[in-house]
């Protein structure tokens, strides 16, 4: 029963039935110049969501779950599918379909920026993390990433 199980446990997407909308939860843990960077993907990716849908039908539920466990290990070395699709390849089309979702609504892409760069680079913010501690240590990593307020 969802409205008995509504609380019970954090996904990164739910439904939420006191308010009739769907809650996502995108990875918390993103660089401050980049923390609209998320929530800009997910709006373009519903905002476009007949592509969305087609993207993510090339994949079954397993597939996705091993590519998940991939990515965290081989970031974007990962690669998802039984053809062994890059998960490079499969970022930049999401990122391309979310550009997409967010001219169709009129909102600015500018917050994809971001994730066009890690592409780019092929580094996720756990890899820049980690070359900043290897040639600064400790005290450059915390001053990269502390709250500038």
């Amino acid at each position: 029963d969802v409205y008995a199980h509504d609380s019970f446990a954090w996904y990164d997407a739910r439904l939420k039935s006191a308010y009739g909308t769907m809650e996502l939860r995108p990875c918390a843990q993103q660089p401050q110049k980049d923390v609209m960077a998320l929530p800009a993907l997910a709006l373009g990716l519903i905002s476009n969501l007949t592509e969305t849908c087609r993207l993510a039908s090339r994949y079954s539920t397993l597939q996705a779950r091993a590519a998940r466990l991939s990515a965290i290990k081989n970031g974007f070395g990962a690669t998802i599918g039984d053809d062994g699709t890059s998960m490079l390849v499969l970022a930049k089309e999401m990122v391309k379909t979310a550009e997409v979702g967010l001219n169709s609504i009129g909102e600015n892409k500018q917050y994809l920026a971001p994730l066009y760069h890690r592409i780019a680079s092929q580094k996720s913010p756990a890899d820049v993390a980690a070359d900043i501690f290897r040639n600064g240590g400790i005290s450059r990593l915390v001053e990269s990433y502390r709250l500038h307020v």
